[in-house]
């Protein structure tokens, strides 16, 4: 692994290749501005020029949020937006496509959508998205946002409108998770629109298909949108099967146009086969071999959010926000096969004794109140504003694991269905022998309780900006164990003593600073620098996991705590151009690894402090753009000669559009303190290994030829560079023998994906797409247990639309 700000190679030529760009869009600013000033372009795209360089433009809006979006302030935060009417509609659970416009944003891929698997700049392990912070409408989508941060759901992308992706300051904005913030803004009837309706269904390989509708209404004061899919797929591996169906409802009521009322509401179920990790012979002789045939789970997933939003005068917001989630992620998980003595690695034909049903349940909600005041006036400062609110939030997530055997549940106890339980005492792994398993080994009630206060204030003069920022998070987690390996049980063979308390909890206060500065220059453009600091929340299984908990004596873990620096520029100088070139500097302390020991079963290891750095630029061009017909606005035919009369509003066209997009993330991560030791190394400690899943480099691009209603042909594509799995940078070896299980390093590997749509009339449209063009066999997921979890290869989709 080398380091890219050092070595000159294909990551440094890439850099130079980004500073020279935004170099040449330096150079033609001025005189695209003095060329351009005067003249008005109406695209779908753009809208008219104002002459406040701050105010926020079609143009810009097309790629970063608003300065001031609701009650948020995004201004000297990097807020990617991802437009998803801007690319054909995404299938069969191809995040990479998804996520193309996402600078830096790693997927790790899975080939079913029963967990998602996100991280950033090396700062964890993607696994379910533990570290970072996914949201629905500004509210966690999380099992459990605080005890346990992980995504098992995901909405369709048919029924998102855009997403945004925020760094540099999310944990300001959202609290726990340093960075990013990814949250799925809905689909939502714009005020006034009549009926519509919306169908699709789609078909592709390995017996994948997918059905979606959707009908809303907003003509009067009441509006409505309601939405339903369903997707299921065989699966490119054996037992890859998987079955997901999605609902949403909104419905909304406008008293006046200052006010809205609104219920949302969000289902989900998902049920689906887990084909198991494999090894890396078991890789390269077949990546679609199943190690666990006979492992299945269940996410069920339900919300009810009220609304209330409030314009009450004086550039004065009211946004409230009250939310009720349950969700059950349930699991029969068993060993992988294994392989009979002298077989090798390839062919595990050996079935478990025993299987594990796992029933996790979780409750939570809470309130989220925020305010915005707009001030400044027409003067010196106008464009401030000021944001404060609050944040309370409970969860309630009982745990509860069952060990199924034939001495207990029989001989189908590898394929029992859900809801198996067996009662409490204690089983036998074969047909004979001592009862040395426990029947229920783990049994816990785990609670959690966040309050957040915060407070933004931007303040503009004249073109220069600065943004102070504070918030003061408040955590208490509790875990109370009725059953768990350190707890005592001398019915068992030989009799267990107990390790460890029964009941443990964290209470943590973490104030969090952030100070944002930019500059509004030339036309379109401006500089960007932030300093913020972040958090990662003490999690339920960080005091008390499934196989050990904090030994008596010892302290309650530290949050994971970061630091992020942002330095950049980005704009819209040109037509049909938007640039955005920033460098970072990040450092975390407490970083943590989980490291399994059973397929089930994991401990949390504290591997020391990171300090991450590096560059990441974007860049989109319309490469038509040049050839766009100019439009301006002529007076009023009535009476020219009236200096009242107002212009006729041009009409907005939808002109061809060939669209360049690439973004680049260039990351130089490594340990800064550790007292882990490398296995076998003499004693060094992590100190200067890379951490795991830090890629040096991450490019993402593609080409777009579209005309908006009419066609759009996407060509883009995605390249990781090696990175290592663990932080350890070790191989994991098997005995006897120091047999390679997993390699050090995952392999670099370079995927493309080709998505298209046709419009037959306005009304009907055929969607197609190949993923992964190249059959590139590749993995971004590997395991301490020494498994790897495949990426899907090739396959291909079609299918049909209609509104009306």
């Amino acid at each position: 692994m080398s380091n890219f700000l050092t070595l000159p190679n294909h990551k440094t030529i890439a850099g130079l290749v980004a500073v020279t760009a935004c170099l040449a869009i330096g150079s033609t600013i001025q005189a695209q501005t003095n060329d351009t000033e005067s003249r008005v372009v109406v695209t779908g795209a753009e809208i008219t020029p104002t002459p406040h360089p701050h105010d926020d433009t079609r143009p810009k809006l097309e790629h970063i949020m608003k300065e001031v979006s609701g009650t948020q302030i995004t201004v000297t935060k990097k807020a990617t937006v991802i437009k998803l009417d801007k690319q054909p509609p995404v299938q069969n659970n191809n995040n990479q496509e998804l996520f193309i416009k996402a600078p830096g944003l790693l997927v790790s891929e899975q080939q079913n959508p029963g967990q998602f698997n996100y991280s950033y700049r090396g700062l964890g392990n993607p696994q379910e998205s533990e570290y970072t912070l996914f949201l629905q409408d500004g509210l966690p989508l999380m099992s459990e946002w605080i005890g346990f941060p992980t995504l098992y759901y995901q909405p369709f992308p048919q029924s998102v409108s855009e997403i945004q992706l925020i760094r540099g300051g999310s944990s300001l904005l959202y609290g726990p998770e340093p960075a990013p913030a990814v949250n799925f803004v809905s689909k939502r009837p714009a005020p006034g629109s009549p009926w519509q309706a919306y169908m699709e269904m789609v078909g592709g390989s390995d017996g994948y298909y997918s059905s979606y509708a959707s009908v809303q209404e907003a003509s009067g004061p009441f509006e409505m949108r309601l939405d339903a899919g369903y997707q299921t797929s065989e699966g490119q591996r054996d037992n890859g099967e998987f079955h997901v169906w999605q609902a949403d409802g909104y419905f909304g009521y406008r008293p006046d146009d200052k006010q809205l009322i609104a219920l949302d509401v969000h289902a989900s179920r998902f049920n689906g086969g887990d084909p198991g990790k494999i090894n890396i012979f078991q890789f390269d002789a077949d990546q679609n071999f199943s190690t666990t045939p006979y492992n299945e789970n269940w996410v069920d997933r339900y919300t009810a959010v009220l609304r209330y939003e409030l314009e009450f005068g004086d550039g004065w917001l009211m946004q409230a926000k009250g939310w009720y989630t349950h969700q059950d992620i349930d699991s029969r998980a068993a060993a992988n096969l294994a392989n009979a003595p002298g077989t090798g690695f390839i062919n595990p034909t050996v079935f478990p004794t025993s299987t594990t049903f796992g029933y996790e349940a979780f409750d939570n909600g809470g309130v989220d109140l925020r305010f915005r005041k707009k001030w400044g006036g027409d003067g010196t400062f106008r464009g401030s504003a000021l944001t404060f609110g609050g944040v309370a939030y409970h969860g309630d997530a009982p745990f509860t694991r069952y060990t199924l055997t034939n001495d207990n549940s029989g001989p189908g106890f590898l394929y029992a269905p859900r809801g198996t339980t067996v009662p409490d005492g204690h089983t036998r792994p074969g047909a004979a022998g001592p009862f040395n398993l426990q029947n229920i080994p783990l049994d816990q009630d785990r609670t959690a309780d966040y309050q957040a206060f915060f407070i933004e204030d931007l303040i503009r003069i004249g073109s220069f900006h600065i943004v102070p920022s504070f918030r003061l998070d408040h955590e208490n987690v509790e875990v109370n164990s009725t059953h768990a390996p350190w707890l005592a049980d001398p019915a068992l063979t030989p009799p267990r003593v107990q390790t460890g308390a029964a009941s443990i909890s964290a209470d943590h206060w973490v104030p969090l600073y952030g100070i944002g500065m930019g500059n509004d220059f030339g036309k379109g453009n401006e500089t960007y620098f932030s300093a913020t600091t972040g958090w990662r929340p003490t999690r339920f299984f960080d005091i008390a996991g499934t196989t050990r908990t904090i030994q008596p004596g010892s302290d309650i873990p530290d949050p994971f705590e970061s630091i992020d620096i942002e330095l950049g520029v980005h704009g819209t100088p040109i037509k049909g151009l938007w640039y955005d070139f920033g460098l970072f500097w990040m450092e975390f302390s407490n970083r943590t690894e989980s490291q399994n020991v059973s397929t089930t079963d994991f401990v949390i290891v504290n591997t020391g402090n990171t300090r991450h750095r590096g560059v990441e630029a974007e860049i989109s061009y319309d490469l038509l753009a040049p050839f766009h017909q100019d439009v301006v606005p002529a007076p009023d035919s009535k009476d020219s000669k009236d200096s009242k009369s107002m212009p006729v509003p041009p009409i907005v066209t939808h002109p061809l559009q060939l669209v360049v997009f690439t973004n680049i993330s260039l990351l130089d991560a490594e340990f800064t303190e550790s007292t882990q030791v490398i296995p076998n190394s003499g004693g060094r400690t992590f100190v200067g290994n890379d951490p795991a899943y830090a890629p040096d480099v991450i490019w993402k691009g593609g080409i777009s030829f579209r005309k908006e209603k009419c066609f759009n042909f996407t060509l883009s594509g995605i390249y990781v560079a090696d990175q290592f799995w663990a932080d350890s940078n070790q191989p994991l070896l098997a005995q006897p023998g120091n047999v390679v299980l997993v390699p050090a390093v995952i392999p670099s590997y370079t995927v493309f994906n080709f998505s298209a749509e046709w419009y037959l009339t306005k009304n009907v449209r055929l969607i197609g797409g190949i993923s992964n063009l190249a059959d590139e066999k590749y993995y971004s997921r590997a395991f301490l247990t020494g498994l790897i979890d495949p990426a899907p290869g090739r396959s291909a989709y079609a299918g049909v639309s209609v509104e009306f």
